[in-house]
């Protein structure tokens, strides 16, 4: 699914309170280690896109969500024509998981 917030409610922190809820609540109510994030690569696109991708890149990072490194040239199909998108692949995983405490 996608996460997103209107650009005229941008940095009102929404996306942050929305994105801690669902997670939350999935971390809780699944037997997750975490919650894998997909995020189209900041590299491909032009200039206003790649620049709307590093956002979302820095967004999960200031959530808590790490980059996983394992995977440099994650790739998804293209669903709306041939070949693959290049992606990052996240992955976020609970302060109290992070802890221990989630054991």
């Amino acid at each position: 699914e996608y996460l997103a917030v209107a650009e005229s409610h941008r940095g009102q922190g929404i996306g942050s309170t929305l994105f801690r809820h669902v997670s939350q609540w999935l971390l809780s109510h699944c037997s997750a280690a975490g919650v894998a994030i997909e995020v189209e690569h900041p590299g491909a696109g032009s200039p206003e896109e790649a620049a709307l991708r590093s956002r979302r890149v820095n967004f999960y990072r200031r959530n808590g969500a790490s980059v996983v490194e394992q995977v440099p040239s994650y790739r998804i199909p293209n669903l709306s024509g041939e070949g693959t998108v290049a992606m990052i692949l996240m992955f976020y995983q609970s302060f109290e998981k992070r802890l221990g405490a989630g054991k």
